[in-house]
């Protein structure tokens, strides 16, 4: 059973749904279980490898000297990522299967990464300022399509998984997916110390895109038996469904209030996406304290292994104790990296600074959905993951440029970890103090 808000709206699971659904469901329970597991381990992995927050804006600052347009990569990223959501949630959730529409949507993901390396071995060394202009526009490609695959995503995984078992579920796909990226982390940190740019990197992209095509594989596998009820919906208008969804945050209290301590997050040290400070860690290394290429491996390393036991623990405690807990040690490991950056002397302290970044990214990743799913009425959980995920994108987007702008203005990367501390600090005292989340209950 679930202690639910009292100002949650009275929305329940679409009815209709035949004992012979239910059945199917609980009977395929286990193998979907397993493949659900082994597919989101591999995203989690190519997701891991190429990091927006590490990788990607190195990456980025080796094409060019602009701060701004460094940080425009975790921006889009977190932009073209979420503000399709809703539409997604409205376009797909009457959908009786989700299943095919998800593989066409995994590999599609993984063709800008293709596309990239490829670019990279044959023509991208020639040409900096072309070759940013292509990933630039191969990162929106990619971010508008995995966007878009998000609401669907989540009402196929919810469908197939009981309630009881999400927290399990995202902990042992993250596990098993930071344990692979952990073992590719050593490869990164070789392939960049031994590649010159930008072959390396390429490399790098063209085992990213090869981890989705994997993933695409055990999508494959799972069971997922039509549901007839999900069509309810399926001939109402778009602007009829954002007034619904307008609605629905009117008169949720907690979720109006959740939705604010994402908003802030995104103007402290990390959140569920790209914080302020956060696509800035790794450039501070290298550039203001000289951490060698081959550190860019080890900070992957050392974040993948601190996600491993987050996402362990945290699934853990979902389970038992609802989510808010494990969003709240998100959010105070988050501080504790930005504080870390701002205090460290050399390189070599500096490498704690990823260890908060693990934890933190590691608890966000478990606990974000199941914040969602928990605070969402059963039945309208794509429809809440569309307007959580299109509100935050906008400023999600806007915080990593305005990150970078205070660097270029002031040329003090302590200046933004200090700002990013404070945000952070803000956001866990709006959810610690306001935000009310059904948890499971005793017994």
């Amino acid at each position: 059973m679930l202690v639910a808000d009292q100002n949650t709206p009275r929305a329940t699971e679409p009815v209709g749904k035949s004992a012979s659904f239910q059945a199917a469901i609980d009977k395929d329970h286990r193998h979907n279980f397993l493949f659900n597991v082994l597919e989101g381990a591999c995203v989690r992995f190519a997701f891991t490898i190429s990091s927006a927050n590490i990788l990607l804006t190195v990456f980025a600052g080796e094409l060019t000297e602009s701060k701004l347009l460094v940080g425009l990569v975790p921006a889009m990223f977190m932009l073209f990522w979420t503000l399709p959501q809703i539409v997604s949630a409205h376009k797909t959730e009457h959908l009786p299967r989700k299943r095919g529409l998800l593989i066409v949507g995994r590999l599609g993901k993984a063709v800008p990464w293709l596309f990239l390396g490829t670019w990279l071995l044959t023509i991208g060394a020639e040409n900096k300022t072309l070759t940013l202009i292509v990933f630039f526009v191969l990162l929106t490609v990619f971010c508008v399509w995995g966007g878009f695959m998000v609401p669907p995503w989540v009402s196929f995984l919810t469908k197939l998984i009981r309630r009881t078992h999400l927290g399990r579920l995202y902990g042992l796909r993250a596990f098993v997916g930071y344990s692979m990226a952990l073992a590719a982390s050593y490869l990164v940190k070789r392939i960049l110390e031994v590649y010159e740019f930008p072959k390396g990197y390429a490399f790098i992209f063209l085992l990213t895109g090869t981890g989705f095509i994997v993933a695409t594989f055990f999508l494959r596998q799972t069971r997922e038996p039509a549901d007839e009820s999900a069509n309810a919906g399926a001939t109402q208008g778009l602007r009829a469904f954002l007034r619904q969804a307008v609605e629905m945050v009117k008169q949720h209290r907690s979720f109006r209030v959740f939705l604010l301590v994402v908003i802030l997050s995104a103007f402290g040290a990390a959140g569920p996406g790209a914080g302020i400070a956060s696509g800035f860690y790794s450039v501070y290394g290298r550039k203001v304290l000289n951490a060698p290429p081959g550190d860019l491996g080890m900070y992957i390393a050392i974040m993948a292994s601190c996600q491993l036991v987050a996402v362990l623990f945290g699934g853990w405690v979902i389970d038992r104790f609802g989510a808010k807990p494990v969003y709240g040690a998100a959010l105070f490991f988050g501080i504790g990296a930005a504080l870390t950056s701002f205090f460290a002397p050399n390189a070599g302290v500096f490498r704690l600074t990823f260890v908060f970044v693990g934890l933190a990214m590691g608890f966000f990743a478990i606990s974000y959905h199941n914040m969602i799913i928990a605070l969402a009425p059963a039945g309208l959980r794509s429809t809440y993951m569309g307007i959580s995920n299109t509100l935050r994108g906008p400023f999600y987007a806007i915080a990593p440029l305005l990150g970078g702008a205070i660097v270029d203005l002031t040329s003090s990367f302590r200046l933004l970890f200090a700002l990013a501390a404070f945000g952070s600090v803000i956001s866990l005292a709006v959810l610690l103090i306001f935000v009310r989340v059904p948890r499971p209950a005793e017994g």
